[in-house]
């Protein structure tokens, strides 16, 4: 935080924000505080009590208002320090003013706070936000003089969120509890973020933790209290939670449908259906599922607060179109509240009064009031269509929603192309993988007959199709049936069942064979390891790993290079990517000593726009000697890289050069040192640069 708060320091329009809300907040005596909050709060400091609502039924006159506090246990906590130090102040100096300002006060502190987490969450737009948020004049309006408390609950929904993005499970489950504890309708976010880790399967982990301290922090925070019976009445009560049920249809005389629960469900489920959620998804669905309460409703002004984060975001990111539609839709909330709904007291009585209208004894029309409610429907509805179209639609990054991204590697035999396929499912996660190897769609066993003709690396001794049919099934997110080939006996096992998953990876000698498969690739690899590195690598696991004698390896090598130079070497004309490892001291190849060489790596890399960014950070981060040829209309770059690099520096470049990816990452992806690492950091770059084309 202190970093944020210097950063803000240093924006002219932060100090605008403070000064006008200090004048306000020294200024201003909202007339909703006094007739509501002060007398709790003044009570609960007269006669403090852990029931705080029923022992403020208790001593207060029965001609007082009897739901000035429809707030759990914490909200109440929140205000008391500062007021109670008012209070203290007031009686040292016999005035009647300081506890106000400590009230409002602590209402500043939880607005800086939104406005922290809300810097902290998306600080590429700090001066946007501060803008959009900071000097909203609907939220200036609700908070300052209105006087309204739902920016409490709100700071601790963000907070919440910001917890939840850090991956921090059981904070974030505490913090929401937090929220629900202050106000309770703050529940209503509960479901979107329990969508958001399940939808997410490299969150898994943090599911348990997350539930947990939800549940722990209710059963402290809320669940006492819904047996007292002042909070029974007060809160569960109040009679604003009825304005949930106002909008229904009847279906005859004793059965009704009520609609805003309905679109609240329908918003849940519409949520669900997407089979990957970002965090930013998920900031916008929060954001939309809580506009659809309030336009469904005639909610109350404060209701209006919960909005502004989400509104503030949608106008950071959003075209001028968006920006002055929210600006209307806040000037016409506050011109009516400010006829219709209680106001404040100012020094010198410039403003001095509830309302305009009751200074002058005039009434609004009933129809003139629904024409007011009408506007403010239309224009959230228009609102909500514009943040779906804009935040929601557009920000399917991965096109996730229709199909898994999917990545092939082609290559030789013994190039390495499952090694490397495990290596992406590092980054990607096994939870999140479903990996498609040729080697399950060779026509016979090892000991077929047909084998004394043909060569795996024929077409023909393939099922090419079936390969392709079932590679096109987990793209459309269907399981497959797959025979398993098992190298260790050269025969195939019983069938299982493959489940497809967000990110679809296929490698085998004819991965690039077909050309149907090529436009639904986000990457398309080919291995074209250097000869005696290939030969290094082949010997090492078919004599060490499957039991092979090395001169029935050697012979099979000989055998197959007619069939690699037809087959499967030209498919590397129609790779993005390119990668020849090749080793640096060539005469230390020995199959019958474990280890890795040193090597350097060579990448043609076609139809990319990330080369200089991705140069930059090989050389100036991780110290590797790089030398790049582009051709002259850019389509093909030529690299050569050589040097000693670690994973934690390769892991560095990625989030500097990619730093929106890690949404699609696993919690902790494993990058590999070396060569293979940068290998690793091509291949998400070109899938990166390959999504946004198709943005486009």
């Amino acid at each position: 935080m202190p970093t944020i708060l210097s950063d803000l320091k240093r924006e002219p329009a932060f100090w605008w924000g403070v000064g006008i809300k200090f004048l306000l907040l020294l200024a201003v005596v909202p007339v909703t505080q006094i007739e509501w909050f002060y007398p709790f709060i003044g009570n609960a400091l007269a006669h403090p009590d852990f029931n705080l609502w029923q022992s403020y039924l208790d001593h207060m006159p029965a001609s007082t208002f009897r739901f000035p506090f429809p707030y759990g246990f914490v909200m109440a906590i929140a205000f008391l320090p500062l007021t109670a130090l008012g209070q203290l102040l007031d009686q040292f100096f016999q005035t009647a003013v300081f506890f106000g300002i400590g009230f409002r006060l602590t209402l500043f502190l939880f607005d800086l706070a939104v406005l922290v987490f809300l810097v902290k969450l998306w600080p590429a737009l700090r001066r946007e936000l501060i803008w959009f948020f900071w000097l909203s004049p609907l939220a200036i309006y609700i908070t300052y003089w209105h006087g309204q408390l739902d920016i409490v609950p709100v700071a601790l929904l963000l907070l919440a969120l910001l917890l939840l993005r850090k991956m921090r499970a059981l904070e974030a489950g505490g913090a929401l509890a937090i929220a629900v504890a202050t106000k309770l309708s703050m529940l209503a976010a509960l479901p979107l973020t329990l969508v958001y880790l399940w939808r997410n399967k490299r969150l898994h982990y943090a599911r348990a933790p997350y539930i947990a301290a939800f549940i722990v922090g209710v059963a402290i925070l809320v669940k006492p209290f819904l047996l007292m019976r002042g909070f029974r009445y007060m809160v569960l009560g109040n009679p604003e939670m009825d304005r949930l049920y106002e909008l229904r249809l009847t279906l005859g005389t004793h059965t009704a449908i009520y609609l805003s629960p309905l679109l609240y469900i329908l918003a849940l489920y519409a949520l669900w259906r997407l089979p990957r959620i970002s965090f930013d998804l998920l900031y916008a669905a929060t954001g939309l599922v809580l506009f659809v309460l309030i336009v469904s409703t005639a909610a109350p002004l404060g209701w209006y607060l919960w909005l502004l984060p989400f509104l503030a975001w949608h106008q950071a990111r959003a075209r001028n179109e968006a920006r002055w539609l929210i600006a209307l839709y806040s000037l016409i909330i506050i011109a009516g509240h400010m006829v219709l709904t209680q106001g404040a007291y100012t020094p010198f009585g410039l403003v001095d009064g509830p309302t305009f209208l009751r200074d002058t004894g005039l009434t609004v029309p009933d129809h003139l009031y629904a024409l007011w409610q009408t506007g403010l429907t239309a224009l959230g509805c228009i609102l909500m269509w514009q943040m779906q179209r804009e935040t929601i639609r557009q920000n399917d990054y991965f096109r996730l929603s229709r199909r898994p991204l999917a990545a092939a590697i082609a290559g030789d035999s013994g190039a390495g192309k499952d090694a490397f396929a495990h290596r992406l499912i590092d980054l990607f996660g096994a939870h999140s993988v479903s990996h498609l190897s040729g080697d399950s769609y060779h026509l016979w066993d090892r000991d077929g007959p047909m084998w004394k003709n043909l060569t795996h690396l024929n077409p023909r001794a393939n099922d090419l199709q079936g390969f392709t049919e079932d590679a096109r099934a987990l793209m459309e997110r269907r399981a497959i049936q797959l025979r398993n080939y098992d190298h260790a006996q050269g025969r195939y096992t019983a069938p299982l069942v493959l489940k497809s998953n967000d990110v679809v990876i296929l490698s085998g000698l004819h991965a690039l064979y077909d050309e149907k498969l090529w436009p639904r690739l986000a990457v398309r690899i080919y291995l074209d390891t250097d000869e005696e590195l290939r030969r290094y690598w082949k010997m090492r696991r078919d004599v060490n790993e499957r039991g092979h004698e090395p001169k029935k390896v050697e012979d099979t090598l000989k055998r197959r290079k007619a069939d690699a130079e037809t087959y499967i070497h030209p498919q590397a004309q129609h790779a993005d990517l390119i990668f020849a490892l090749e080793p640096v001291h060539p005469d230390r190849l020995d199959p019958a000593i474990e280890h890795d060489p040193h090597y350097r790596l060579h990448v043609t890399a076609r139809q990319g726009l990330y080369h200089e960014h991705l140069a930059l950070l090989l050389v100036g981060l991780c110290g590797l000697h790089v030398t790049m040829n582009p051709s002259p209309d850019l389509r093909e770059v030529d690299w050569r890289i050589e040097g000693d690099v670690s994973a934690g520096d390769i892991a560095l470049a990625a989030q500097k050069l990619l730093p929106h990816f890690a949404e699609l990452l696993d919690s902790k992806p494993r990058w590999s040192d070396g060569m293979v690492g940068v290998m690793q950091l091509f291949a998400l770059a070109h899938i990166d640069s390959n999504l946004r084309n198709q943005m486009l």
